[in-house]
């Protein structure tokens, strides 16, 4: 257990202090602004998880492709193909050899954890979410946004993510913390914004 939590520490990011009152709606009108004039994103990203029964993190790398309001292609590209892709209510997980439609209604949960990683990379869903409390931290250089969740059906997926914004406040590193503990590492990196993304990209038929 003590391996596990040195692993874990290591793991994790310094948050800083917390920011409340004024300065802390301030900050949130700060990052809504600026979420509203990000209509796409492209990203590329890598994904590290931390399972409590593993000696060793499990890595996977990928691109990420946002339209406003609610299109996302998520693709993993390594250590194998595998993608997310949500358009509207319609979703659908693509591997190499097979390709599943699902209804968002259907699987609410899932279509809400992928709006919410979506929302956060650009701070749109920071302000006015009335499905998580929002906590505001601040180090030496940027700003981290702690989204807890409020309903019963999120938190059997996760206890808390963690939004490291960049000084364009932008998502450059996301930790998502499950509710039995684990830890997943998203850092971003050449993230493009504004940019005209091919309709073919969120196609799930």
């Amino acid at each position: 257990m003590l391996v596990f939590s040195t692993f874990l520490l290591q793991a994790q990011r310094q948050k800083g202090y917390a920011v409340t009152g004024t300065d802390k709606t301030e900050i949130i009108s700060m990052i809504s602004e600026k979420s509203a004039s990000v209509t796409s994103m492209q990203c590329s990203f890598k994904q590290e998880k931390f399972v409590s029964v593993l000696a060793e993190s499990s890595v996977s790398e990928g691109v990420m492709y946002y339209q406003y309001p609610d299109r996302l292609h998520w693709e993993y590209n390594s250590p194998k193909y595998s993608a997310f892709i949500l358009n509207g209510d319609a979703m659908c997980y693509e591997s190499d050899n097979s390709r599943k439609k699902m209804d968002a209604a259907r699987n609410k949960s899932m279509s809400e954890m992928i709006k919410l990683i979506a929302s956060s990379l650009n701070g749109s869903g920071f302000s006015g979410n009335e499905n998580f409390r929002v906590d505001v931290f601040k180090n030496e250089s940027s700003y981290c946004v702690v989204l807890s969740p409020l309903k019963k059906n999120m938190r059997n997926f996760m206890s808390e993510m963690a939004v490291f914004l960049n000084q364009n406040y932008l998502a450059e590193s996301i930790e998502m913390t499950d509710a039995n503990g684990d830890i997943t590492v998203i850092t971003i990196s050449t993230c493009k914004v504004n940019i005209d993304i091919p309709s073919e990209v969120f196609n799930i038929e």
